[in-house]
C-alpha cells in the first residue's frame, strides 16, 4: 500500500502562534557543522523509480526531493549557489560498497593510492581499479578504463556535474543538490554555458533558471531528461538567500544524499551492457 505523500508545513502558508512570533532566538541549539549534514538531492523520477511504489505523490516525470520525499512538480525554478565538476567511482551493481571513491574537486580522490578489486557482470576475472595519486594519474575517467583490454569500454569513473541550488518556490526544501551525469552531461554543459554568458551582466546568484522535463530516447527505450531555460532575474530576497547559502558552503566539504545515485549514474559496459 502506497504511503501518503509527506506533508511539509511551509512557514509562508501558516500563521505562527503568538508565542513563536515573540520568540527572539536562538532558533536552534546544536554543535553540528555543515560537514555533518547530507544535502538533499532533487531527482527526476522515471517509470522505474522505486518512489512510484512508495508514495502517492510520486509520478513519472516529476522532480522529487529525496529527503522530504515530496514532489516538487514538473517544472522547477532555481538559482545556482555553487557548481562543481566531480567524479564518482561506483562499485558495480550488486556490490554493497556502492561508492568506492569520490573526487569532489574533479582532481583528487578522497581515497588516493587504493586498489579496488571489483567483479563486473559478464566479465569472468576480477578487475582492479587503482585510484593512484589523482584522477588524472588513475586514468579512471578515460574510455577503456572499466574493462582491461577493451578500449571501447566506458570510463570506470563517472563524471558528475553538481549544482547546489536554492529553490525560490520551495524555500523549505533548500538548499538541495541537482546532480547530472551520463546522458545529463550534455544538458549540464548547456546550463554551464548559460551561467557563464549571463554572468557578464547578471551575478550568478541573481540568475533564475527553470528546469523542465523532456522525453529522451535511448537503446532501452524512452526516459525523462532534464532541460534548462533562463527565467529572468531573481527577487532581492531570493538573491540574498542564494548568496547566504554560497557563503555558508564555500569553504566546507559537503555531499549529497546518494543512497540511490548509483542507479541513476553507474555506467554501462561494452561487455555486459549493465554495470
Amino acid at each position: 500500500m502506497a504511503k501518503p505523500a509527506t506533508a511539509v508545513a511551509k512557514v509562508e502558508d501558516a500563521a505562527l502562534p503568538a508565542y513563536l512570533k515573540a520568540f527572539d532566538g536562538p532558533f536552534k541549539n546544536t554543535t553540528m557543522e555543515v560537514e555533518d549534514l547530507v544535502i538533499p538531492r532533487v531527482k527526476l523520477l522515471q517509470a522505474i523509480s522505486p518512489e512510484l511504489k512508495s508514495y502517492n505523490a510520486a509520478k513519472e516525470g516529476v522532480f522529487w526531493h529525496n529527503v522530504l520525499n515530496e514532489s516538487l512538480g514538473d517544472e522547477l525554478r532555481f538559482i545556482v549557489c555553487m557548481a562543481r565538476k566531480s567524479y564518482v567511482l561506483f562499485a558495480p551493481r550488486g556490490d554493497d560498497r556502492m561508492i568506492l571513491a569520490r573526487a569532489p574537486d574533479g582532481k583528487h580522490w578522497d581515497q588516493p593510492n587504493v586498489d579496488f578489486e571489483v567483479k563486473v557482470k559478464g566479465y569472468a576475472k576480477p578487475i582492479t581499479w587503482s585510484t593512484r595519486g589523482s584522477v588524472a594519474e588513475s586514468r579512471l575517467a578515460e574510455f577503456g578504463s572499466s574493462l582491461p583490454g577493451d578500449p571501447q569500454s566506458p570510463p570506470a569513473a563517472t563524471l558528475v556535474y553538481e549544482y547546489l541550488v536554492y529553490l525560490p518556490d520551495h524555500p523549505d526544501c533548500s538548499p538541495a543538490m541537482v546532480s547530472l551525469s551520463r546522458s545529463g552531461i550534455k544538458r549540464g554543459k548547456d546550463l554551464n554555458s548559460k551561467i557563464e554568458l549571463r554572468s557578464a551582466q547578471v551575478p550568478q546568484f541573481a540568475q533564475l533558471y527553470k528546469a523542465v522535463v523532456t522525453e529522451e530516447q535511448a537503446s532501452e527505450g524512452t526516459y525523462n531528461g532534464w532541460s534548462f531555460k533562463s527565467d529572468g532575474v531573481a527577487e532581492e530576497k531570493d538573491f540574498n538567500q542564494a548568496v547566504s547559502i554560497a557563503k555558508r558552503f564555500v569553504a566546507t566539504a559537503y555531499r549529497a544524499a546518494d543512497d540511490d545515485m548509483r542507479d541513476e549514474a553507474a555506467p554501462a559496459t561494452s561487455a555486459s551492457g549493465d554495470y
